[in-house]
């Protein structure tokens, strides 16, 4: 956290800033729910399914 806060001063935008340090720190904790979102192509049938989203909820 420490460094992101020193990379504010350099660019000055509060902002991209938070949500930069936010998302790049997985949130730790036993309330915390996990939700993610897969998507399956059904006209591949050989391809696995993909992960496209991973939301973190504080509970």
């Amino acid at each position: 956290m420490i460094r992101c806060a020193s990379n504010f001063c350099r660019t000055g935008n509060l902002v991209s800033q938070i949500v930069r340090c936010a998302s790049s720190i997985p949130p730790t904790g036993k309330r915390v729910k996990t939700f993610e979102i897969y998507r399956y192509d059904p006209e591949k049938p050989r391809s696995q399914p993909r992960l496209q989203v991973s939301l973190f909820f504080h509970l």
